[in-house]
């Protein structure tokens, strides 16, 4: 049998049948491809980025204005991945053209894979105009997301994306770092 790894193997990492457009707080983590560190370094306890890192940020904070019912909360742009927290409020929609309620509810849901799309879309164009190069892509496939569930649970997710540059060198997405308790239980807790 072929190996098919994308059809067959892929793991899904969105929650079944949740409505990603509902109001609340989202942490969201991307990785750049092979966990290559492309934005940037970390010295000192400070992320020094690079010419791609801070289009990188460019694009996330261009977000509120793109999508008028998400907030940026906690963002880091690392040497190879970005979390942040997305707030999402009220949505505001217009019209479906034929008025169907169900398609609306679908387009509703995607909301942050949308943000996703967008995001990476215009941060890899503007960084391979750069390297002059086409159809590289920049990221993962895929992305990190949980719901936050409660105020302890944001304020925990805030402390480590505030803490993320501190203690790059225990974080699991350092190709030569290796995890601390603090980062082992910070990632426990979210399985």
């Amino acid at each position: 049998m072929e190996y098919k790894r994308d059809k067959q193997f892929r793991r899904h990492l969105r929650l079944e049948n949740y409505d990603y457009s509902l109001s609340g707080a989202y942490f969201i983590t991307i990785c750049t491809k092979n966990r290559e560190c492309i934005f940037g370094e970390v010295k000192d306890g400070i992320v020094e980025l690079s010419p791609f890192g801070e289009i990188a940020q460019e694009f996330w904070v261009e977000i509120p204005e793109r999508f008028n019912s998400v907030q940026l909360d906690k963002l880091v742009v690392m040497p190879n991945h970005i979390p942040v927290i997305l707030i999402v409020g009220a949505i505001r929609e217009l019209p479906l053209q034929n008025g169907i309620l169900s398609q609306r509810k679908e387009r509703r849901k995607m909301l942050i894979s949308k943000i996703i799309g967008f995001y990476k879309m215009n941060t890899v164009k503007k960084i391979n105009r750069i390297r002059n190069i086409e159809g590289i892509s920049v990221y993962q496939r895929n992305y990190y997301d949980r719901i936050i569930r409660n105020n302890d649970e944001l304020n925990h997710v805030r402390e480590y994306i505030i803490m993320n540059p501190l203690k790059w060198e225990f974080d699991k997405e350092n190709p030569v770092g290796e995890p601390d308790e603090f980062e082992k239980e910070f990632w426990e807790k979210f399985r």
